[in-house]
């Protein structure tokens, strides 16, 4: 992952640059995620404390991961196709929703040939015309001639014309990240597969997904893909039921069962005290 420049858009008239202000792809494709957390999870998200980070991903999976394991949660998410677009506006998505960090990707999808308009304005122009004219005398007085200015003006017209242009297209990506207070247990967990339920031979317990980084967990060596059974002798039933049980004993050291590699394994921990 590494820092994201912003690049700015360039608009011709002041009409497309109102339009441009008013679109932004980040936020019109934007899927909040923060509800399919537990609540026990979505409730430790912390309030930003500064602007947020853009970062750019080559791997939107594998960092997204890594942004759990240091501690952060999954606020929503941004997928869409367009022609070449401001990444910037990710940031300003991510500042509306209150994201610590921003997770950018693009790909290369293909060119298409489009319909450009080229706008053009023939400014206003003023004709001044000098006429001879010959003005008869009165009472016996000879003709003489005088001059008459005539002054016209053409008002300024905007002319558009399309040309054929090659436009690149890519598929953006955009992940928003907030960081949580420290959890007492420091897993995120999963209910089992059927598959699992087959294989394990229970209907009991929930499957680590993350192991948050320097979490009683971490320390205590619990491990991704352990099957959690039970804590403080009482059986794993569901993922709502698990932290209930984590909240329930705060601050406890506490035995823990697990299935590790198909086998039974326990072990002690000390939990947070929030």
């Amino acid at each position: 992952m590494k820092l994201q420049r912003s690049v700015p858009f360039f608009v011709v008239t002041t009409g497309l640059m109102f339009l441009i202000g008013c679109f932004n792809p980040y936020r019109d494709h934007y899927l909040s995620t923060i509800q399919k957390w537990p609540a026990a999870v979505s409730e430790r998200v912390l309030p930003p404390n500064g602007d947020p980070q853009i970062v750019s991903s080559a791997n939107m999976k594998t960092d997204a991961h890594h942004m759990l394991q240091y501690g952060y949660v999954l606020l929503g998410k941004s997928e869409f196709q367009g022609h070449q677009v401001d990444e910037g506006q990710a940031l300003d998505q991510a500042r509306l929703i209150g994201a610590w960090v921003v997770m950018v990707s693009n790909q290369y999808v293909g060119t298409k040939t489009v319909s450009v308009p080229i706008v053009n304005w023939t400014p206003a122009t003023t004709t001044t015309t000098v006429v001879d004219i010959q003005k008869y005398g009165d009472g016996g007085r000879p003709p003489r001639e005088v001059q008459k200015v005539i002054t016209q003006t053409n008002p300024g017209q905007m002319n558009i014309n399309y040309v054929p242009e090659d436009v690149d297209y890519y598929k953006y990506a955009a992940t928003y990240w907030a960081k949580t207070k420290p959890s007492p247990f420091g897993v995120l967990v999963r209910p089992l597969t059927d598959a699992e339920k087959q294989i394990y031979q229970t209907n009991l317990g929930v499957v680590v997904k993350v192991v948050v980084e320097q979490s009683p967990a971490f320390l205590a060596n619990v491990l991704e893909g352990d099957v959690l059974t039970g804590l403080v002798g009482e059986s794993i039933t569901s993922v709502e039921q698990f932290y209930d049980i984590v909240n329930r004993n705060l601050g406890k050291s506490v035995s823990l069962d697990l299935i590790r590699n198909g086998q039974p394994l326990s072990l002690s921990l000390q939990l947070g005290n929030e």
